[in-house]
């Protein structure tokens, strides 16, 4: 009687353990959870603080594009040629290299 006494403690204590265990692993997966949960929110936010900040950087570099094309206007050129009293040249004559050409000093 004493032994079978004995192999019920062993059970009793060893299931015990094996609840502790359990019971540790269980609260474990939990925190871990919490946190992959929190990265994940994180990360998401910050994605979306990347995706605004590009979206406002297409839309600056559409007005800049915008911008870079109107004061390259024909339009505008002639104005400001004409504000500053530039003369329009008619007969414009391109040179064109011809060989080598030595200096001598």
């Amino acid at each position: 009687m004493a032994l079978q006494t004995r192999g019920w403690l062993k059970t009793k204590i060893n299931m015990r353990r094996i609840n502790i265990l359990l019971l540790i692993l269980l609260v474990g997966s939990f925190l871990m959870r919490l946190v992959f949960a929190n990265w994940s929110a994180s990360q998401s936010y910050e994605m979306s603080q990347h995706s605004t900040t590009s979206q406002d950087l297409k839309l600056a570099s559409a007005q800049l594009t915008l911008s870079v094309a109107e004061l390259r206007s024909i339009e505008r050129l002639t104005a400001v040629s004409n504000q500053l009293s530039l003369v329009r040249a008619d007969n414009v004559l391109y040179l064109e290299p011809r060989g080598a050409v030595a200096i001598n000093r």
